[in-house]
Parts: structure tokens; sequence; C-alpha cells
């Protein structure tokens, strides 16, 4: 049995004792990439047996993506090692999202316009800070409503028209858990989960700017 879903690490040890339990050879594997990869590949992470792992490496070399001719495929430990590795890529993910959002809201107030943001972006991209998510950045700064199928044509920025609200994901939440049983520190993490409650709650946010404002 292949799992690929997302869920706690608590819960694939669960799992793999029960299927144990049934002689059933049981793997986790930590699925990455966008929307776009699945149709043209994502990265695969597994986890579990040897025996198991070499009976699904054919398959998923054969629709994963590949770098310099390598295939995205790598067994990276035993249990839910691949879950536990993806969790963690994902709370990365999380906390830089959340720099990346305060960085914006900073250069915002200060009155920048969206091409100077998205230069700014697109200049720390050429430093050793650069990653996928400064990238799209800059890019999405710039997108204008003409430039997204079903949208009215106008100059107007698609980002001023989004939504500000960005749910939690589970992967993050589970990290602070892990973290606090394993007393390491994830306060970036930890603050990028909270500030997405925080989001969520538009009713209450507007109260609150009221209050403060009277």
């Amino acid at each position: 049995m292949v799992d690929g879903s997302t869920d706690s690490v608590a819960e694939y040890a669960r799992r793999a004792a029960d299927m144990q339990e049934k002689g059933v050879q049981y793997i986790t594997m930590g699925i990455a990439g966008s929307d776009t990869d699945a149709r043209k590949g994502p990265a695969f992470l597994v986890s579990g047996p040897q025996e198991a792992y070499a009976a699904v490496e054919p398959l998923l070399t054969k629709v994963a993506a590949a770098v310099d001719d390598h295939p995205c495929v790598a067994r990276v430990g035993e249990g839910s090692a691949a879950s536990y590795a993806k969790m963690i890529c994902d709370s990365i993910e999380i906390g830089e999202c959340q720099l990346l959002a305060e960085a914006y809201d900073v250069m915002r107030h200060a009155r920048l316009s969206n091409q100077e943001m998205a230069d700014t972006f697109a200049e720390w991209n050429k430093t050793e800070q650069e990653s996928y998510l400064l990238d799209i950045t800059s890019t999405i700064l710039l997108k204008k409503d003409s430039d997204v199928d079903g949208c009215k044509p106008s100059d107007a920025f698609l980002v001023d028209r989004i939504q500000d609200q960005a749910p939690a994901k589970r992967s993050g939440v589970d990290t602070l858990a892990e973290s606090v049983a394993e007393r390491c520190d994830v306060s970036i993490v930890a603050d990028a989960i909270y500030a997405r409650y925080a989001s969520i709650d538009k009713d209450a946010r507007r109260k609150s700017e009221y209050d403060l404002q009277g």
C-alpha cells in the first residue's frame, strides 16, 4: 500500500502497525510540486521497506519530474520519514511566505508601486536568497487582470483584487506540535500559522480595525 496522503506522523505510524499486522507492505510518500506538475511530473519522497520501494520505483520513475535526466524519486528512510520530511519542507515554505508577505506589507505602506516592489524582489532573487517563492512573487506583483482567463480586461493589478485570507496548512500545525515535543524553536513557522489564523477571520479584523481607529 502506498500512502500519499497528508496526515500526522502519529497517524502514519498507526497505519503502518495496522498494515504490518495484516501482512501488507506499507510505504508513505511525500509528493512535491505545483498544480501544473500533476501533468508535467512531481517529485516523490518515499519511505518504508526497501522491498516495497523496489516494487514501486519503476512506476514512480516514469511519472516523476527529472533534472539533468535524473528522476526526482528517492527513498529517504523507514517508517514515515518521507511524510515527515515533506511536513518540514511545507513548513519552511509557510515561513518564507510569511516573510515575503511582511516585506510586501512594509513596502506597500512605504507607498512603493507594484513595479518597484517587483523589481526589489527580483533583485533579492539574484542574491544568495534566490528561491522559487521570491521569483514568483516578483512575477505575481506585475500580473494584470487581462493576463488571467476569465477576468475582465483592465490595467488593474490582479494582486490588489485578491482576498487577503490564507488558510493554515495541516503540515504547519503538525510541525508546531512536533517542535514542542522535540523542544525545538520554529518561531517563524508559529508566527506564520497564527497570522493565517488571524487572516481567515475577516469580520473580526474589520471590527478590530474600527475599534483601534476609534
